[in-house]
């Protein structure tokens, strides 16, 4: 349900000529709400399609591919190689987990006690926020990198072949055929039209998903693995690991739930 609802609305409230004449101020808060619905599908069916947890079939979990590569310009490939393969076999391990910083210097964000400090990070309350707001460009542009050294931070993924290079650069230039050169070219949108209520929903989307992931495992209530000392060992299992890592919240509200 959200998937189709999400999909409706994207084209309606992105393809700018169908809402008529209206003020510029109510595209960006529409470009607000597309930001919205655009981060439910990300994490109901995009997230659940990547951990085969939507229905039953492949053919079922084609639906993430659809929502991440084509609708948000991402691309499913690397997220797999990120998310599932190297943030969830390593949670919160330090070196290991791309979500994490893994490198002891040179990191612009302070999560561990094992990275070395630095002056600029009694400024990251300043600096990190803005970041934050960039999350959706940068997973785009990211993408490129990890192709390319065919790697995810310190995650060594296979070569991708031709097919997963087509797939990649053919759904984002998808992407940015539907969300910026339709409305300038096919429905003659200003320049200032389309760019901020873009603008506005790549705001709301990256905070959005960037305030749920960090909440469930960059929290002093989580364990940090391999944080405190180098060690090649951890002594717990995978599934006491995974719990001990992320923080449960908002369990008993439907509404925490459903936008979470």
């Amino acid at each position: 349900g959200i998937f189709l609802l999400s999909l409706a609305l994207f084209f309606v409230l992105s393809s700018t000529s169908i809402l008529g004449d209206f003020s510029l101020t109510s595209r960006i808060i529409f470009g607000v709400f597309y930001g919205i619905f655009m981060s439910l599908m990300m994490l109901h069916t995009m997230h659940d399609s990547s951990h085969g947890a939507l229905g039953q079939s492949q053919w079922m979990w084609q639906l993430g591919r659809i929502a991440f590569d084509f609708l948000n310009g991402g691309c499913m490939s690397s997220w797999h190689n990120q998310h599932v393969i190297g943030h969830h076999i390593y949670t919160n391990v330090f070196e290991c987990d791309p979500d994490l910083p893994v490198v002891e210097t040179g990191d612009p964000r302070r999560l561990v006690h094992r990275q070395r400090q630095n002056p600029l990070y009694k400024w990251q309350w300043l600096y990190l926020p803005p970041l934050y707001g960039t999350l959706t460009m940068k997973n785009r542009l990211q993408d490129f990198v990890n192709f390319y050294t065919e790697s995810n931070g310190p995650i060594r993924v296979n070569p991708y072949d031709i097919m997963h290079w087509t797939q990649m650069l053919g759904s984002k230039a998808v992407w940015f055929g539907w969300r910026i050169m339709m409305p300038l070219y096919l429905f003659h949108e200003s320049g200032l039209n389309v760019l901020l209520p873009f603008l506005a929903g790549e705001l709301t989307t990256s905070y959005y998903l960037a305030f749920i992931f960090q909440v469930s495992h960059v929290s002093n209530a989580c364990s940090y693995y391999n944080d405190q000392v180098r060690r090649s060992v951890i002594d717990d299992e995978w599934a006491v690991s995974q719990v001990r890592s992320s923080v449960d919240y908002g369990y008993d509200s439907a509404l925490c739930t459903f936008f979470a």
